[in-house]
């Protein structure tokens, strides 16, 4: 059950945020999805969180149309221990996942197929799947008989953290602006616990804030110094 959203976004190619959230309630409703005892709207929201970090589908919630769409399928390399492995990434169609299958089963002496259901409190998300091999060219083979894009000269981790900017350079960038605080429901970051928790302080919000529109329910992310504000991306930048 847990990749069928993943599958449905995959043969659309791209929908609404609209038909998504009907796809995620619908799913939702099926036998052996277990969220009766939960907020819906925060399991979908991580929902979309993870499927846009781990590389799945991208989000736009910011231009009128508001649309998901599927990124392209790719086998991706993991770092380094022990035979070279690869996570498969992006759009996913049964007939693509059974290509993978049927390959790895005629070369059963060079590669292995295995899949992981992720924690049970996010059950729409798709299960990982990875390919392991005795040598990269057995994992470029197995993209080949997917007909799907392959990354394996660098692991995915590597390439991410070197293309990502370091704290010195975002604080660098930021351009502050006179602002008044939102009145929306508000989280701030504790650099003492890593964590973001909600703030009882609205005559003074510094630090790292928060915001969830309460129509879209989406994040937005300030930093106040003073009176002035920086708009950020929280999951960007690595410590130097």
């Amino acid at each position: 059950m847990s990749k069928l959203l993943l599958q449905a976004i995959s043969t659309s190619g791209r929908m609404s945020i609209d038909k998504f959230n009907a796809t995620f309630d619908a799913l939702c409703q099926l036998p052996g999805i277990s969220t009766s005892e939960v907020d819906l709207n925060y399991v979908r929201r991580q929902t979309i969180r993870y499927l846009d970090s781990l590389g799945h589908c991208e989000f736009d919630f910011d231009s009128d149309r508001r649309q998901v769409f599927a990124c392209p399928p790719v086998l991706v390399a993991l770092p380094p221990y022990g035979l070279p492995k690869a996570v498969l990434t992006g759009a996913r169609t049964p007939s693509m996942v059974r290509k993978m299958k049927d390959f790895v089963k005629g070369n059963r002496n060079s590669v292995s197929h295995s899949s992981k259901l992720q924690g049970s409190e996010h059950p729409l998300l798709p299960p990982a799947i990875y390919i392991e091999a005795v040598d990269h060219d057995h994992l470029q083979k197995v993209a080949q008989a997917a007909q799907i894009g392959c990354c394996l000269t660098a692991p995915a981790a590597w390439s991410l953290v070197n293309f990502s900017a370091g704290i010195e350079d975002v604080r660098y960038n930021l351009s502050y602006e006179d602002r008044a605080d939102l009145d929306w429901l508000k989280r701030t970051f504790s650099a003492n616990t890593l964590t973001f928790s909600k703030n009882h302080n609205t005559e003074n919000v510094q630090g790292l804030v928060e915001y969830t529109n309460p129509k879209s329910q989406q994040k937005l992310h300030w930093i106040w110094d003073g009176n002035r504000a920086a708009e950020v991306d929280r999951d960007w930048g690595r410590d130097s």
